[in-house]
């Protein structure tokens, strides 16, 4: 049974009575949250120094989903790990108030990304695994992708680049290939789902894109 928002080394991130009461506040609510596929923990931001609560999504490959809760000066801002206040991302929380209201917020923002429906696209040509998209069932925003040109049909990659579907370093928008040759449930209800493996291939983090998101490039 995970701890929740333990963190291993409590003396190097010094949280003081107020931080530790926020991370007490938090364990007590995800008492009873499903386990299955999921990491948190608690660490001091480098840049701001405030206490971040940090929850990971995962798979049997990697990780899907990677959010962070910012908490000072009674008030919190969350986020995926890499969302800005400047470009913040669909996930995005903003609050403020008592430890107890924000604690009460965040556990609810932190709960509701546990039971978002993930699944997994994947596109076959050859009998032969070549893209993949793991993305929200829900609003069919990615999280993460991977293609390989190689195995792909002839002309595609080529195609997609004139399509403004190449993100560089040979990253492709699979969201632009069309409709999947398989899917996958990865996640629901808070629970993960075991599905075939697909080891070995160089995922990328992607934007929460839709498929009507223009693509940039």
């Amino acid at each position: 049974m995970p701890i929740w928002f333990y963190d291993d080394d409590p003396s190097e991130n010094a949280f003081d009575a107020s931080e530790l009461s926020f991370l007490d506040g938090l364990r007590e609510h995800a008492a009873t949250w499903a386990q299955d596929g999921v990491s948190t923990y608690a660490i001091r931001n480098e840049e701001s120094g405030a206490l971040t609560a940090c929850m990971e999504l995962m798979d049997a490959t990697g990780t899907l989903l990677d959010v962070r809760a910012h908490v000072a000066d009674q008030r919190v801002r969350s986020d995926r790990s890499y969302g800005t206040d400047s470009e913040p991302t669909t996930l995005v929380m903003r609050a403020e108030g008592s430890t107890a209201e924000l604690v009460s917020i965040t556990a609810t923002w932190f709960e509701a990304l546990l039971h978002r429906p993930i699944e997994r696209l994947e596109w076959w040509h050859n009998n032969l695994l070549y893209a993949m998209r793991c993305q929200f069932t829900d609003t069919q925003e990615g999280l993460r992708e991977v293609y390989d040109r190689k195995l792909a049909p002839p002309g595609q990659y080529e195609r997609l680049i004139d399509s403004a579907s190449f993100r560089g370093r040979s990253w492709i928008r699979t969201i632009a290939i069309g409709d999947p040759d398989r899917t996958y449930a990865v996640r629901s209800s808070g629970n993960a789902h075991t599905s075939l493996l697909r080891p070995g291939y160089p995922w990328y983090v992607c934007p929460l894109e839709t498929p009507e998101t223009p693509p940039s490039i």
